[in-house]
């Protein structure tokens, strides 16, 4: 795949989490004023790839791109109708710029996730909670309070 990451979210434990799993950098959205133009300075000129896992990310995902000739935002399972990004013709076609839906990877994508896995490069680390948590933790999971996941043991 070769990208070099950068996550924007939001809270310490998830940017601990990303670092871990190999971001160069993390993009904090509570405390960052304007996220798109911190992406932008630290790609100097914008991102190559934008892949949208929250869907309320979405509309603003188009901003990570800058002025990045050939870029990419990649959609994964947003709801029906609830998000649209806004998307200008004429600077999409000016920097040959691209916007993908997709509900599954490719098979070469899964080839090379299943190469860093060989290489010992992916490392899920869950939380795991006995079932008498189990309601408090889907609260937090709807809260947005979980970094990584967590994996009910009975």
């Amino acid at each position: 795949m070769g990208l070099r990451s950068i996550v924007v979210d939001t809270g310490a434990e998830r940017a601990t989490l990303a670092r871990t799993y190999g971001a160069e950098h993390f993009v904090d959205f509570r405390q960052t004023f304007d996220t798109c133009a911190e992406v932008v300075r630290l790609t100097e000129g914008g991102a190559h790839a934008v892949f949208v896992t929250a869907v309320q990310a979405c509309p603003v995902g188009l901003g990570y791109f800058g002025t990045r000739i050939g870029a990419k935002l990649i959609i994964g399972i947003p709801p029906q109708g609830k998000y649209h990004p806004d998307v200008d013709p004429s600077h999409m076609t000016a920097f040959n710029q691209h916007v993908v839906g997709t509900l599954v990877s490719s098979l070469e994508d899964i080839n090379e996730t299943l190469e860093f896995a060989r290489r010992g490069l992916l490392a899920l680390q869950p939380t795991v909670v006995g079932l008498s948590k189990f309601n408090e933790s889907v609260q937090k999971l709807k809260r947005g309070q979980v970094a990584g996941r967590i994996i009910g043991e009975g």
